[in-house]
Protein backbone atom coordinates (compact mmCIF):
# COMPACT_ATOMS: atom_id res chain seq x y z
CA UNK A 1 0.00 0.00 0.00
CA UNK A 2 1.44 2.97 -1.18
CA UNK A 3 2.27 6.02 1.51
CA UNK A 4 2.27 9.96 1.59
CA UNK A 5 5.44 11.05 -0.02
CA UNK A 6 5.60 7.99 -2.23
CA UNK A 7 5.83 7.84 -5.90
CA UNK A 8 2.69 6.36 -7.69
CA UNK A 9 2.98 5.43 -11.36
CA UNK A 10 -0.48 3.97 -11.47
CA UNK A 11 -3.14 3.83 -9.40
CA UNK A 12 -2.94 1.24 -6.79
CA UNK A 13 -5.81 -1.88 -7.06
CA UNK A 14 -9.21 -1.19 -6.07
CA UNK A 15 -8.50 2.64 -7.50
CA UNK A 16 -8.81 4.07 -10.61
CA UNK A 17 -7.30 7.51 -12.18
CA UNK A 18 -8.75 10.82 -13.43
CA UNK A 19 -6.29 13.53 -14.70
CA UNK A 20 -6.51 16.99 -13.87
CA UNK A 21 -7.80 18.09 -17.44
CA UNK A 22 -11.16 15.74 -16.85
CA UNK A 23 -13.83 18.55 -17.27
CA UNK A 24 -15.53 17.22 -14.10
CA UNK A 25 -13.14 19.61 -12.16
CA UNK A 26 -13.63 23.16 -11.97
CA UNK A 27 -10.55 25.41 -10.95
CA UNK A 28 -10.85 28.89 -9.89
CA UNK A 29 -8.06 31.34 -10.71
CA UNK A 30 -5.76 31.17 -13.80
CA UNK A 31 -4.29 27.78 -13.88
CA UNK A 32 -0.91 26.75 -15.65
CA UNK A 33 -0.74 23.47 -17.05
CA UNK A 34 3.00 21.92 -18.77
CA UNK A 35 3.04 18.88 -20.68
CA UNK A 36 5.70 15.89 -20.56
CA UNK A 37 5.94 12.13 -20.40
CA UNK A 38 6.67 12.66 -16.44
CA UNK A 39 3.50 13.61 -15.91
CA UNK A 40 0.20 11.63 -15.50
CA UNK A 41 -1.43 11.17 -19.02
CA UNK A 42 1.34 13.72 -20.05
CA UNK A 43 0.03 16.61 -18.33
CA UNK A 44 -0.08 18.58 -15.17
CA UNK A 45 -2.09 21.80 -13.60
CA UNK A 46 -1.09 24.30 -11.09
CA UNK A 47 -1.49 27.38 -9.75
CA UNK A 48 1.32 30.39 -9.54
CA UNK A 49 2.14 31.95 -6.23
CA UNK A 50 -0.13 34.64 -4.76
CA UNK A 51 -3.50 33.89 -6.56
CA UNK A 52 -6.29 32.91 -4.12
CA UNK A 53 -7.13 29.93 -6.65
CA UNK A 54 -9.07 26.87 -5.51
CA UNK A 55 -9.97 23.38 -7.06
CA UNK A 56 -13.39 21.66 -6.86
CA UNK A 57 -15.35 18.60 -7.79
CA UNK A 58 -17.51 15.83 -6.47
CA UNK A 59 -16.73 12.48 -6.50
CA UNK A 60 -18.85 8.97 -5.41
CA UNK A 61 -16.62 7.00 -3.11
CA UNK A 62 -15.47 5.94 0.07
CA UNK A 63 -11.96 7.04 -0.66
CA UNK A 64 -10.11 9.61 -2.59
CA UNK A 65 -6.24 10.36 -3.38
CA UNK A 66 -3.88 13.43 -4.15
CA UNK A 67 -1.32 13.03 -6.77
CA UNK A 68 1.08 16.03 -7.84
CA UNK A 69 5.05 16.56 -7.87
CA UNK A 70 6.26 17.27 -4.68
CA UNK A 71 9.15 19.71 -5.16
CA UNK A 72 10.64 22.86 -2.79
CA UNK A 73 8.81 25.50 -4.02
CA UNK A 74 5.09 24.18 -2.92
CA UNK A 75 2.71 24.55 -0.55
CA UNK A 76 3.84 22.59 3.13
CA UNK A 77 0.09 24.24 4.30
CA UNK A 78 -2.22 22.93 1.71
CA UNK A 79 -6.14 22.67 3.05
CA UNK A 80 -8.68 20.03 1.07
CA UNK A 81 -12.32 20.21 2.45
CA UNK A 82 -14.81 17.42 2.37
CA UNK A 83 -18.45 17.98 2.89
CA UNK A 84 -17.34 20.47 5.05
CA UNK A 85 -14.99 18.97 6.94
CA UNK A 86 -11.38 20.51 6.44
CA UNK A 87 -7.91 18.74 6.42
CA UNK A 88 -4.79 19.98 6.16
CA UNK A 89 -1.23 18.33 4.20
CA UNK A 90 1.62 19.26 2.99
CA UNK A 91 2.87 19.34 -0.76
CA UNK A 92 6.38 19.96 0.07
CA UNK A 93 9.50 18.15 -0.62
CA UNK A 94 13.13 18.95 -0.54
CA UNK A 95 13.45 16.66 -3.90
CA UNK A 96 11.49 17.22 -6.91
CA UNK A 97 9.90 13.86 -7.84
CA UNK A 98 7.08 13.47 -10.09
CA UNK A 99 3.85 11.54 -9.48
CA UNK A 100 3.44 11.59 -5.76
CA UNK A 101 0.99 10.61 -3.43
CA UNK A 102 0.51 14.01 -1.06
CA UNK A 103 -2.92 13.70 0.17
CA UNK A 104 -5.11 10.42 1.06
CA UNK A 105 -8.87 9.90 2.83
CA UNK A 106 -10.16 6.39 3.48
CA UNK A 107 -12.61 5.46 5.55
CA UNK A 108 -15.54 7.85 3.79
CA UNK A 109 -18.78 6.43 3.13
CA UNK A 110 -19.37 5.34 0.12
CA UNK A 111 -21.58 7.97 -1.57
CA UNK A 112 -21.14 11.45 -3.17
CA UNK A 113 -19.14 14.21 -1.35
CA UNK A 114 -18.33 17.46 -2.53
CA UNK A 115 -14.52 18.51 -2.37
CA UNK A 116 -12.56 22.20 -2.42
CA UNK A 117 -9.05 22.55 -2.20
CA UNK A 118 -7.45 25.48 -1.89
CA UNK A 119 -3.43 26.63 -0.44
CA UNK A 120 -3.21 28.19 2.68
CA UNK A 121 0.36 29.52 1.65
CA UNK A 122 0.01 32.00 -0.96
CA UNK A 123 3.59 32.51 -1.21
CA UNK A 124 4.11 28.82 -2.84
CA UNK A 125 2.82 27.25 -5.89
CA UNK A 126 0.51 24.15 -5.43
CA UNK A 127 -1.03 21.95 -8.36
CA UNK A 128 -2.66 18.61 -9.14
CA UNK A 129 -1.44 16.22 -11.71
CA UNK A 130 -4.07 13.22 -10.92
CA UNK A 131 -6.98 12.18 -8.40
CA UNK A 132 -7.58 8.26 -7.48
CA UNK A 133 -10.89 7.06 -6.58
CA UNK A 134 -12.58 3.81 -5.85
CA UNK A 135 -12.62 1.64 -9.23
CA UNK A 136 -16.22 1.46 -8.84
CA UNK A 137 -16.53 5.18 -8.12
CA UNK A 138 -16.83 8.00 -10.19
CA UNK A 139 -15.75 11.73 -10.85
CA UNK A 140 -18.99 14.32 -10.81
CA UNK A 141 -19.16 17.98 -11.15
CA UNK A 142 -18.76 20.54 -8.49
CA UNK A 143 -22.36 20.63 -6.30
CA UNK A 144 -22.02 21.33 -2.68
CA UNK A 145 -25.82 20.80 -2.07
CA UNK A 146 -25.39 17.24 -2.75
CA UNK A 147 -24.70 16.79 1.48
CA UNK A 148 -27.44 18.90 1.95
CA UNK A 149 -30.47 16.94 0.35
CA UNK A 150 -32.75 15.69 3.48
CA UNK A 151 -34.33 12.36 3.65
CA UNK A 152 -36.67 10.49 5.58
CA UNK A 153 -36.25 7.46 7.66
CA UNK A 154 -36.11 4.26 6.91
CA UNK A 155 -39.40 3.70 5.67
CA UNK A 156 -39.48 -0.05 6.04
CA UNK A 157 -40.13 -0.95 9.71
CA UNK A 158 -38.52 -4.01 11.05
CA UNK A 159 -39.93 -7.33 9.96
CA UNK A 160 -41.22 -10.30 11.42
CA UNK A 161 -42.60 -11.82 8.52
CA UNK A 162 -42.77 -11.63 5.03
CA UNK A 163 -45.98 -9.48 5.38
CA UNK A 164 -47.78 -6.61 7.57
CA UNK A 165 -50.25 -4.08 7.23
CA UNK A 166 -48.44 -1.91 4.90
CA UNK A 167 -45.84 -4.00 3.19
CA UNK A 168 -45.75 -7.38 1.31
CA UNK A 169 -42.31 -8.80 0.76
CA UNK A 170 -41.29 -11.36 -2.20
CA UNK A 171 -38.47 -12.71 -4.21
CA UNK A 172 -36.96 -14.72 -6.72
CA UNK A 173 -35.63 -17.20 -4.31
CA UNK A 174 -34.20 -18.25 -1.14
CA UNK A 175 -32.61 -20.90 0.66
CA UNK A 176 -33.77 -24.11 2.34
CA UNK A 177 -31.72 -26.36 4.66
CA UNK A 178 -32.28 -30.02 3.37
CA UNK A 179 -33.97 -30.67 6.39
CA UNK A 180 -36.34 -27.70 5.87
CA UNK A 181 -35.66 -26.47 9.30
CA UNK A 182 -33.89 -23.14 8.47
CA UNK A 183 -35.68 -21.06 5.64
CA UNK A 184 -34.10 -17.96 4.71
CA UNK A 185 -37.30 -15.66 3.70
CA UNK A 186 -36.97 -12.31 2.45
CA UNK A 187 -37.93 -10.34 5.84
CA UNK A 188 -34.39 -11.26 7.38
CA UNK A 189 -33.19 -8.56 4.69
CA UNK A 190 -35.36 -5.75 7.09
CA UNK A 191 -34.88 -7.73 10.51
CA UNK A 192 -32.20 -4.82 11.80
CA UNK A 193 -29.56 -7.23 11.85
CA UNK A 194 -27.05 -8.54 9.16
CA UNK A 195 -26.03 -11.83 11.51
CA UNK A 196 -29.61 -12.82 9.21
CA UNK A 197 -29.96 -12.41 5.67
CA UNK A 198 -32.24 -12.75 2.96
CA UNK A 199 -30.02 -15.44 1.09
CA UNK A 200 -30.24 -17.51 -2.35
CA UNK A 201 -27.56 -20.74 -3.03
CA UNK A 202 -27.10 -22.82 -5.91
CA UNK A 203 -30.59 -21.32 -7.46
CA UNK A 204 -30.45 -20.65 -11.54
CA UNK A 205 -30.42 -17.24 -12.43
CA UNK A 206 -34.22 -15.81 -13.41
CA UNK A 207 -33.83 -12.92 -16.48
CA UNK A 208 -32.04 -9.72 -15.17
CA UNK A 209 -30.98 -11.13 -11.90
CA UNK A 210 -32.35 -12.68 -8.66
CA UNK A 211 -34.42 -10.02 -7.01
CA UNK A 212 -36.21 -8.69 -3.91
CA UNK A 213 -39.13 -7.22 -4.11
CA UNK A 214 -41.04 -4.69 -2.01
CA UNK A 215 -44.61 -3.50 -2.19
CA UNK A 216 -46.01 -0.68 -0.41
CA UNK A 217 -49.72 -1.59 0.20
CA UNK A 218 -50.74 1.57 1.48
CA UNK A 219 -49.52 3.95 -1.36
CA UNK A 220 -46.71 5.09 -3.88
CA UNK A 221 -43.50 5.74 -2.56
CA UNK A 222 -40.74 8.20 -4.06
CA UNK A 223 -37.22 6.42 -3.23
CA UNK A 224 -34.48 8.30 -3.65
CA UNK A 225 -32.15 6.55 -1.11
CA UNK A 226 -30.96 3.27 -0.05
CA UNK A 227 -28.53 1.47 1.92
CA UNK A 228 -27.20 -2.09 1.62
CA UNK A 229 -25.00 -4.20 3.69
CA UNK A 230 -24.25 -7.67 3.19
CA UNK A 231 -24.59 -10.76 6.04
CA UNK A 232 -22.28 -12.31 7.56
CA UNK A 233 -21.99 -15.49 5.32
CA UNK A 234 -19.79 -15.57 2.12
CA UNK A 235 -22.72 -16.26 -0.18
CA UNK A 236 -24.79 -13.43 1.79
CA UNK A 237 -23.26 -10.68 -0.48
CA UNK A 238 -24.12 -8.55 -4.04
CA UNK A 239 -21.73 -6.87 -5.82
CA UNK A 240 -23.59 -5.66 -9.04
CA UNK A 241 -27.42 -4.33 -8.85
CA UNK A 242 -30.19 -2.55 -10.11
CA UNK A 243 -33.18 -0.47 -8.37
CA UNK A 244 -36.52 -0.71 -10.36
CA UNK A 245 -39.96 0.41 -9.50
CA UNK A 246 -43.36 -0.23 -11.08
CA UNK A 247 -47.01 0.59 -10.12
CA UNK A 248 -48.96 -2.80 -11.71
CA UNK A 249 -45.82 -5.37 -11.16
CA UNK A 250 -45.24 -6.08 -14.90
CA UNK A 251 -43.70 -3.52 -16.23
CA UNK A 252 -40.29 -1.88 -14.57
CA UNK A 253 -38.30 1.33 -15.06
CA UNK A 254 -34.79 1.23 -14.07
CA UNK A 255 -33.96 3.66 -11.13
CA UNK A 256 -30.38 3.30 -10.21
CA UNK A 257 -27.64 1.03 -11.46
CA UNK A 258 -25.38 0.60 -8.33
CA UNK A 259 -21.86 -1.41 -7.21
CA UNK A 260 -21.72 -2.48 -3.81
CA UNK A 261 -18.11 -1.76 -2.77
CA UNK A 262 -18.13 -3.97 0.37
CA UNK A 263 -16.86 -7.94 -0.26
CA UNK A 264 -18.36 -11.11 0.62
CA UNK A 265 -17.81 -11.51 5.16
CA UNK A 266 -17.74 -6.95 5.36
CA UNK A 267 -20.72 -5.96 6.59
CA UNK A 268 -20.02 -2.25 6.08
CA UNK A 269 -22.84 -0.21 5.01
CA UNK A 270 -22.93 1.30 1.49
CA UNK A 271 -25.37 4.49 0.87
CA UNK A 272 -26.65 5.24 -2.55
CA UNK A 273 -28.37 8.12 -3.09
CA UNK A 274 -29.74 9.06 -6.92
CA UNK A 275 -32.41 11.24 -8.55
CA UNK A 276 -35.66 9.67 -8.84
CA UNK A 277 -39.03 11.79 -9.69
CA UNK A 278 -41.08 8.94 -9.86
CA UNK A 279 -43.51 6.87 -7.10
CA UNK A 280 -44.03 3.53 -7.44
CA UNK A 281 -45.67 0.77 -5.22
CA UNK A 282 -43.59 -1.73 -6.15
CA UNK A 283 -39.63 -1.57 -6.05
CA UNK A 284 -37.15 -4.30 -6.31
CA UNK A 285 -33.59 -5.05 -6.43
CA UNK A 286 -31.94 -7.17 -9.09
CA UNK A 287 -28.63 -8.56 -8.03
CA UNK A 288 -26.91 -9.31 -10.86
CA UNK A 289 -23.87 -10.96 -9.35
CA UNK A 290 -22.65 -11.30 -6.06
CA UNK A 291 -18.79 -11.56 -4.39
CA UNK A 292 -19.16 -15.50 -4.20
CA UNK A 293 -17.55 -17.79 -6.25
CA UNK A 294 -21.02 -18.84 -7.82
CA UNK A 295 -21.85 -15.33 -8.37
CA UNK A 296 -25.03 -15.68 -10.26
CA UNK A 297 -26.90 -18.34 -8.26
CA UNK A 298 -25.56 -17.23 -4.61
CA UNK A 299 -26.00 -14.14 -3.21
CA UNK A 300 -27.95 -12.20 -0.67
CA UNK A 301 -28.61 -9.14 1.25
CA UNK A 302 -27.95 -8.50 5.04
CA UNK A 303 -29.84 -5.50 5.72
CA UNK A 304 -31.51 -3.42 3.02
CA UNK A 305 -33.02 0.21 4.13
CA UNK A 306 -35.20 2.72 1.82
CA UNK A 307 -35.66 6.47 2.17
CA UNK A 308 -37.69 9.24 0.51
CA UNK A 309 -36.21 12.64 0.08
CA UNK A 310 -37.89 15.91 1.85
CA UNK A 311 -38.28 18.76 -0.14
CA UNK A 312 -39.33 22.17 0.84
CA UNK A 313 -42.97 23.13 0.18
CA UNK A 314 -43.74 26.60 -1.13
CA UNK A 315 -47.02 28.56 -1.11
CA UNK A 316 -47.50 32.41 -2.60
CA UNK A 317 -49.76 35.04 -0.25
CA UNK A 318 -50.85 37.86 -1.65
CA UNK A 319 -53.83 40.08 0.18
CA UNK A 320 -54.00 37.88 3.40
CA UNK A 321 -54.67 34.87 0.74
CA UNK A 322 -52.70 31.99 -0.06
CA UNK A 323 -52.30 30.57 -3.30
CA UNK A 324 -51.02 27.10 -4.98
CA UNK A 325 -48.09 27.49 -7.74
CA UNK A 326 -48.55 23.83 -9.20
CA UNK A 327 -48.67 24.17 -12.74
CA UNK A 328 -51.70 26.99 -11.84
CA UNK A 329 -52.06 29.72 -9.70
CA UNK A 330 -55.06 28.67 -7.34
CA UNK A 331 -56.99 30.64 -4.53
CA UNK A 332 -56.39 28.56 -1.06
CA UNK A 333 -58.25 31.40 0.87
CA UNK A 334 -57.40 32.79 3.69
CA UNK A 335 -56.18 31.05 6.31
CA UNK A 336 -55.66 32.04 10.38
CA UNK A 337 -54.96 29.03 12.14
CA UNK A 338 -51.52 27.75 12.18
CA UNK A 339 -52.56 24.01 12.52
CA UNK A 340 -54.91 24.65 9.21
CA UNK A 341 -51.65 26.44 7.67
CA UNK A 342 -49.55 23.75 8.13
CA UNK A 343 -51.74 21.15 6.75
CA UNK A 344 -52.71 23.48 3.46
CA UNK A 345 -49.03 23.38 2.77
CA UNK A 346 -48.63 19.91 3.06
CA UNK A 347 -51.43 19.29 0.99
CA UNK A 348 -51.24 22.13 -2.08
CA UNK A 349 -47.53 23.45 -1.06
CA UNK A 350 -45.31 22.80 -4.55
CA UNK A 351 -41.19 22.60 -4.30
CA UNK A 352 -40.11 24.19 -7.07
CA UNK A 353 -40.28 27.63 -6.52
CA UNK A 354 -38.70 28.92 -10.27
CA UNK A 355 -41.78 27.32 -11.49
CA UNK A 356 -43.45 31.09 -11.16
CA UNK A 357 -41.26 32.59 -13.90
CA UNK A 358 -41.62 29.37 -16.56
CA UNK A 359 -43.74 29.28 -19.36
CA UNK A 360 -46.37 26.41 -19.09
CA UNK A 361 -48.55 25.00 -21.55
CA UNK A 362 -50.99 23.12 -18.78
CA UNK A 363 -53.01 23.70 -16.21
CA UNK A 364 -53.45 21.58 -12.84
CA UNK A 365 -56.42 21.65 -11.02
CA UNK A 366 -56.53 19.69 -7.32
CA UNK A 367 -59.64 17.23 -6.13
CA UNK A 368 -60.27 16.77 -2.78
CA UNK A 369 -62.32 13.97 -1.23
CA UNK A 370 -65.65 15.07 0.19
CA UNK A 371 -68.19 12.01 1.49
CA UNK A 372 -66.35 9.26 -0.46
CA UNK A 373 -66.48 11.57 -3.87
CA UNK A 374 -63.64 13.57 -5.26
CA UNK A 375 -64.12 17.11 -6.13
CA UNK A 376 -62.43 19.68 -7.94
CA UNK A 377 -61.27 23.29 -7.64
CA UNK A 378 -63.07 25.67 -10.50
CA UNK A 379 -62.03 24.90 -13.92
CA UNK A 380 -62.37 27.53 -16.33
CA UNK A 381 -63.75 26.39 -19.49
CA UNK A 382 -62.32 28.72 -21.98
CA UNK A 383 -58.96 27.72 -20.67
CA UNK A 384 -59.11 23.93 -22.03
CA UNK A 385 -56.95 24.04 -25.17
CA UNK A 386 -56.63 20.45 -26.67
CA UNK A 387 -56.97 18.09 -23.69
CA UNK A 388 -58.21 17.38 -20.19
CA UNK A 389 -57.51 14.21 -17.94
CA UNK A 390 -57.21 12.98 -14.21
CA UNK A 391 -54.02 12.30 -13.29
CA UNK A 392 -52.74 11.10 -10.51
CA UNK A 393 -49.04 11.73 -8.71
CA UNK A 394 -47.81 11.82 -5.36
CA UNK A 395 -51.18 9.89 -4.10
CA UNK A 396 -53.26 12.60 -5.10
CA UNK A 397 -55.79 13.22 -8.11
CA UNK A 398 -55.85 16.15 -10.13
CA UNK A 399 -57.58 17.55 -13.22
CA UNK A 400 -54.73 18.39 -16.13
CA UNK A 401 -55.71 20.06 -19.05
CA UNK A 402 -53.72 21.53 -22.29
CA UNK A 403 -54.14 25.48 -22.44
CA UNK A 404 -52.37 28.34 -24.01
CA UNK A 405 -48.72 28.90 -23.07
CA UNK A 406 -48.64 31.35 -19.79
CA UNK A 407 -46.34 32.28 -16.71
CA UNK A 408 -47.65 31.93 -12.74
CA UNK A 409 -45.56 35.49 -12.32
CA UNK A 410 -48.53 36.82 -14.66
CA UNK A 411 -50.96 36.06 -12.51
CA UNK A 412 -49.32 37.11 -9.58
CA UNK A 413 -48.87 40.63 -11.13
CA UNK A 414 -52.56 41.19 -11.54
CA UNK A 415 -52.69 41.12 -7.85
CA UNK A 416 -51.67 43.60 -5.15
CA UNK A 417 -49.33 45.28 -6.89
CA UNK A 418 -47.53 42.60 -8.18
CA UNK A 419 -46.19 42.30 -4.12
CA UNK A 420 -45.97 39.01 -3.06
CA UNK A 421 -45.12 37.00 0.02
CA UNK A 422 -43.55 33.07 -0.08
CA UNK A 423 -44.39 30.59 2.19
CA UNK A 424 -41.99 28.00 2.50
CA UNK A 425 -41.49 24.83 4.85
CA UNK A 426 -39.17 22.35 5.07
Amino acid sequence: MATIGQQLLQPESGWKRYDDTDSNITYIGIKQIVSGSKYSNDSLMYFQPSENCTIKFNFIGSKIRLIDTMSSNRSSNMNIKIDDINYTFSDYSPNSIDQRLMFEKAGLLFKEHFVEISNNQKETVYGLDAIDIDENGKLKPYNPNVSSKKYTDNIIPIMTSDENTNIKLSCSAYYITQTGSKKLFPYLAFDNTVNSAWNFENQSQPTGGHWLKIFFKDRTRCIAKITIRNGVHASESVKNFKLQGSNDDILYEDIYVGFHPYGDLDTSKAIYEFDNNESYKYYRILIIDSYYSQSTTYGGIGELEMMEMISNKYLIKQNSNYYSINNNYIDLGKIDNGEELNNIIDEYGYDDLSIITKELDNKKIPTELENDYYKSFDINLNDIKDSINLIEEDNKKYIECGCNNYKISDKIKEINNAKFEVLMKE
